[in-house]
Order: structure tokens, then sequence, then C-alpha cells
């Protein structure tokens, strides 16, 4: 994936890319901690060519971080392959209004019963790179190679943050991956098309592909987040830090969160939280129109 200068101002063919329900739209915000979040919005769209806009319909931790730390990433991955990614400032939101109509009025809303937009979001554009492509080939050979890495001796025995679902699901070649870092700028970087895997029951192993050369310059203990989604829209969240490159220049994030985003109940699965000791991530399958907090 080649990334170009970086400008501000969407062009009109760009803000028709963000228009269709069906793509990857992601957020990424600043938690509590001061660490990477990544959150699913499919909603995400421009509102002009220096505004984002995006509807919600359910409560998530992405929500309460921006009302107190306005600093977002912002990413979208098209049908066709095409990556759109920057920075936003969040600035408010609504209740009513003819953005809160309309959403409402989108088929995958208006006919759906069990969810509707409650809430329009708004985000000032202030970075944007040019469009990029993932690259299937590269995807690939990466994806493969961060499996042999994961394969290799070395992955520290701890408490066991990945569970059986969360290894398999991270193996899959079909499964998305995504990485968060906070950047020089302060403000969240998403980074589409990371191959990655399991390294034993504690540790994510990545081929640094993509974005603008950023995955190489990680130093240890920086905070990292990875998204993971495969095409039934099951999805995990992955929190820790980096701990080194190793052979072939792979990386290492050391795991020390699990984050389960799909309803019924999103919640963090490691460390355990008494809520959610009886909501374990398994795989299913989301009714259709359902996305994640």
């Amino acid at each position: 994936m080649n990334d170009g200068r970086h400008r501000l101002d969407f062009t009109a063919e760009e803000m028709g890319a963000f228009e269709p329900d069906a793509k990857v739209g992601l957020l990424g915000t600043i938690d509590d901690h001061e660490r990477p979040h990544i959150t699913l919005i499919t909603t995400l769209m421009t509102r002009g060519p220096r505004e984002l806009m995006w509807g919600q319909f359910c409560e998530g931790r992405s929500k309460a971080h921006v009302t107190a730390r306005a600093r977002t990433g912002y990413l979208v991955l098209t049908n066709d392959r095409a990556v759109y990614r920057g920075e936003a400032l969040w600035r408010r939101a609504v209740t009513e209004g003819t953005d809160y109509v309309a959403y409402n009025r989108r088929p995958i809303y208006r006919y759906n019963s069990y969810f509707g937009i409650h809430t329009v979001h708004y985000m000032d554009l202030v970075g944007k790179l040019t469009p990029s492509t993932v690259r299937v080939p590269a995807l690939v050979a990466g994806g493969l190679a961060a499996r042999v890495g994961a394969a290799i001796p070395g992955a520290r025995r701890r408490p066991a943050p990945l569970n059986d679902w969360v290894r398999s699901h991270l193996a899959r070649l079909d499964t998305l991956k995504f990485i968060a870092h906070i950047g020089e700028t302060g403000f969240p970087t998403l980074v589409a098309g990371v191959p990655a895997a399991a390294l034993g029951n504690s540790a994510v192993v990545f081929a640094p592909l993509g974005g603008d050369g950023e995955l190489f310059r990680f130093s240890e203990g920086q905070s990292l987040a990875l998204f993971a989604l495969n095409l039934k829209m099951q999805s995990v969240l992955i929190q820790g830090t980096f701990g080194h490159y190793r052979r072939a220049g792979l990386g290492v994030i050391e795991v020390d969160r699990v984050y389960n985003p799909m309803p019924p109940l999103p919640g963090y699965i490691y460390p355990r939280n008494p809520i959610c000791q009886g909501n374990p991530i398994t795989p299913r399958s989301l009714p259709t129109g359902e996305k994640h907090a």
C-alpha cells in the first residue's frame, strides 16, 4: 500500500467513496489510559470537503472517548480496496436535524426493527493522506510470513489473553487486520491491511506492511491496538505494547487487553470484567444491519 503526500480537502470522488453503507469505516480514538482504540463505524461519511459525520445507534467506549478527548483518526476501506485515512477533531453531536433524518431514511436503518440512528456526530478534518490501495498479493505474502513467524519459538508464557477463538480468528487470511498507534501529532493513526497472527497465547506478530512506513518505526513499550474483522462482521480489538522486531522484520505486540466490540454486550474479555463473565467472545454472525459499538 503506497501513500502519497498529506493534503486536506476531500475531492468529489473521495466524498462519493464514503457514501456506500457497504464499506469498512473505522474510528481511532484515545482511551482513558491514553492508548489507541479502534471502533467499526460504517456510517462514517463526508459532509463537505473538510467535514466528517457518523451516526450512532448503540453505546460504546468510543463515544465516551471522543467527548473527553476530541483527537481522532479515521480510515475507510472501500469494496475496491481503496483506503482513505487521516485525522479529525470531534466537534459536536446532535439528536435531530437534516442529517439525523437522512441517516434514518437510509434502507439499512429505515427497515431495521432493532436499530435506528439516535445521534449524529460531526468532526472537522485536520489531516488527510492521499488515497492508497491494499495490494492483495502483498497482503497474502505478509500473512503467510506472519503465520510462519508466529510458529517460531520464543513466545513469552503469561496468563492467556488470547483464547482459542481469537487465535483462530487472527490466523485466517481472510480476516482483515488494522493497527492503530498515536502519531507524532497526538492523533490516532490507522493502518489497513496489516498481516498478523497470534504468537502463543499472549502476543501477536505482524508484518509491517501498509501505511507510510510508520509500522517500521515503533519503539519498545509504545501502545498499539489491533482490530481484526472478518467477512461475517465478527471482530475483536487487541491492545498492548510493542515488544520488538524479530526475524524477517516482523513486529511483536505484547497483549494486555482484549475487547469484544460485538453486541449484545461489548466489553473487555481480558482482563475479565465480572459483568462479562457470561459473555465470552464466540464466533457468530450478526443479524442484518447490526454493527459494532
